[in-house]
């Protein structure tokens, strides 16, 4: 195992070692344990201060390697890194086999394994005491969010329960309030103004999905060839949020643009808007970067992100007279109470209110003529 802080030259010298790998769940890096590699990796880190981490029963050779710095487990430490790693790899296949999308499962994945790289004993020791010591000093120490702390809430209750065997309840956890922060939106100026800025028909294609049809930006990512009913004018999006399925209309523009870039660029694999490894489908980090260079070249100084758009979809079909049950059916919302929200950011109802200050002045006005 080889550790250094993040660094884009050691990291292309270490990919020059063959057979290194990294270890996300470990975040280091690890070396075949042969003398080719450990020899590259003497002749290519000569120069640098490398911790290098080893445990007592296996006694790696050293020889050329004593210039580094060296981390040795003893054996109970080696045992509980062991049962933190079986207790992940139990809890990613229980996510698995319970249906939870992939960004769940990494969401949880990652929030217990900082968990158990704090709490530095085995799962199966943890107590109430020592896992509400680990939240208070989330939210005291380092300041997260509230919704960060609810994540790492949920994260456990279901290792507790469907790892451990011990159900979180019995722990008694509050949950914090979470903030209540209304979503940010685009005027309809602005929306134009943004996809005036793009010039690539792919990603012109994109943004009018998103805020045509108020989709997520991993929904309009998955989107397939046949989710495109032209005749009926329809878009099907397939296991959205909560794995949920529904129909949204196609707008005109939003097809004639998705045309425009089919013509110059036919799709015949499985994707919609393929990336660039075959067979997998454009990344959404690739659509955050479209939206933020379209941003700044229309230039939105407000903070806005793709997200921005399915805000302000909904937002403007409330201003438009839509009521709140077709928006919630629209956005694929489960709760009413979620799409409730836009009643706060619309100003519909707003514009019909007069400040007591215009009727103070519009008075005063009337009483001088």
């Amino acid at each position: 195992m080889v550790r250094f802080d993040y660094d884009p030259e050691l990291i292309a010298r270490i990919k020059e070692i063959p057979g290194r790998r990294w270890r996300p769940r470990e975040r280091c890096w690890s070396i075949p344990d042969q003398g080719a590699a450990l020899a590259l990796l003497v002749s290519r880190f000569h120069d640098q201060d490398l911790v290098l981490e080893e445990r007592v029963e296996r006694r790696l050779p050293k020889t050329g390697l004593e210039q580094f710095r060296w981390t040795r487990l003893d054996r109970e430490d080696a045992e509980v890194s062991d049962a933190c790693r079986a207790s992940l790899r139990r809890m990613h296949t229980e996510l698995v086999l319970c249906g939870y999308s992939p960004r769940t499962r990494k969401c949880y994945i990652d929030r217990i394994e900082r968990f158990l790289a704090s709490a530095a004993t085995r799962p199966s020791e943890l107590d109430a005491p020592r896992v509400r010591e680990y939240l208070r000093v989330l939210l005291e120490d380092r300041g997260v969010s509230p919704s960060y702390v609810d994540q790492n809430i949920s994260a456990m209750k279901f290792l507790f329960a469907r790892v451990l065997g011990r159900p979180l309840r019995d722990l008694d956890l509050p949950r914090p309030k979470r903030q209540k922060k209304l979503p940010s939106v685009l005027s309809r100026t602005e929306v134009l103004s943004l996809l005036e800025a793009v010039e690539n028909r792919k990603h012109l294609a994109i943004l009018m999905l998103v805020y045509a049809a108020g989709l997520r930006v991993g929904e309009v990512v998955r989107l397939q060839p046949t989710d495109v009913d032209s005749d009926r004018g329809m878009l099907h999006i397939r296991q959205g949020k909560g794995r949920r399925d529904r129909y949204v209309p196609l707008s005109q523009v939003a097809r004639e643009a998705l045309r425009r870039y089919l013509r110059l660029n036919p799709t015949s694999g499985r994707w919609l808007f393929p990336g660039q490894r075959p067979g997998r489908h454009l990344s959404e980090r690739s659509v955050q970067h479209v939206f933020a260079r379209a941003k700044e070249r229309a230039g939105i100084k407000k903070p806005a992100s793709v997200h921005t758009l399915r805000h302000s979809y909904a937002t403007h079909l409330h201003e438009g007279g839509i009521g709140l049950r077709y928006i919630q059916t629209l956005l694929g919302h489960r709760s009413l109470k979620t799409t409730e929200i836009y009643t706060h950011v619309s100003k519909a109802d707003l514009d019909k209110i007069q400040s007591p200050l215009d009727q103070i002045m519009g008075l005063d006005a009337s009483g001088d003529d």
